[in-house]
């Protein structure tokens, strides 16, 4: 189940694994997804930030992705700035932030990566 959560995420990989006879929730999937080991990540020179919700706009936690590989480096547990921030400390490599207008991101970028380019990612200015 969990390399179908890697592969696929909360809802449909709750979905397909429901198809091949292995019955979890789409919660059970992200927390299988959140208890695996991320590969260690040497270095971030593109970084992408954004919210998810882990339950419904109630839970939120923030996505940390490397841009120019297209691959989740890590997940977050909220979306506070200070936990963004103390992440962002860890790779002095970074030069760009793309984020959401959102105040928390920009000052988690502004101290957490003081020397990075930030900019609003395309889907939130087309918004």
């Amino acid at each position: 189940m969990e390399d179908i959560g890697l592969a696929t995420s909360g809802k449909l990989g709750a979905r397909l694994g429901d198809r091949l006879g292995m019955q979890a929730s789409w919660m059970t999937v992200l927390r299988r997804i959140m208890a695996h080991p991320a590969a260690p990540v040497k270095q971030v020179v593109q970084l992408g930030i954004d919210d998810f919700s882990f339950r419904r706009g109630r839970t939120f936690g923030t996505i940390l992705v490397d841009i120019q590989n297209h691959k989740v480096i890590d997940l977050l547990p909220d979306r506070k700035a200070k936990t963004a921030s103390d992440w962002m400390s860890t790779y002095e490599s970074i030069d760009y932030v793309s984020r959401d207008g959102s105040a928390e991101y920009a000052s988690a970028a502004a101290t957490g990566a003081p020397q990075a380019l930030q900019c609003v990612d395309r889907f939130h200015r087309l918004r």
